[in-house]
């Protein structure tokens, strides 16, 4: 498994909207990833960053172990998006590198998954604009880096 493998993760899952994203500029190509729409990658072509922010992304982040590709993904925004269903607990794979995670203006459902708060190093989570149920857990008392939460 790859960066690559795992970012076709979001791809894969997100393509239902009928006229496509709005921008996909070398996505589901053999290009490396660094010219990959909204993708920014570091000096050792690990991906860093990835920023999908209103381009008609559709469909449900199902539940993948992919996601343990990523060990220095520090930012994921796939805010003002179409994304449904429940944020996948996989997002606490990223536990050792994630502080930016914006899932803002979709239409998730459902509890914030605990995994999320093993994000120890979250200074900004953004979940608004959801369809989000249930309260807060104890655990974002484990968040100590948090700055925003929203």
């Amino acid at each position: 498994m790859s960066d690559r493998d795992a970012l076709m993760y979001i791809h894969e899952n997100t393509q239902m909207h009928p006229l496509g994203w709005n921008y996909d500029t070398n996505w589901n190509t053999e290009k490396r990833c660094n010219v990959w729409y909204g993708v920014r990658v570091d000096e050792g072509a690990h991906v860093v960053s990835i920023v999908l922010s209103e381009n008609r992304l559709m469909g449900k982040l199902l539940e993948t172990d992919r996601l343990k590709q990523l060990p220095n993904l520090k930012s994921l925004f796939l805010n003002s998006n179409f994304i449904k269903g429940a944020i996948p607990r996989c997002l606490g794979d990223l536990r050792g590198s994630l502080t930016e995670l914006n899932l803002a203006w979709n239409e998730l459902e459902g509890n914030i998954p605990e995994s999320i708060f093993s994000c120890r190093l979250l200074k900004v989570l953004r979940l608004d604009n959801n369809r989000l149920t249930g309260g807060l857990s104890e655990a974002l008392a484990n968040l100590q880096q948090l700055r925003l939460l929203d």
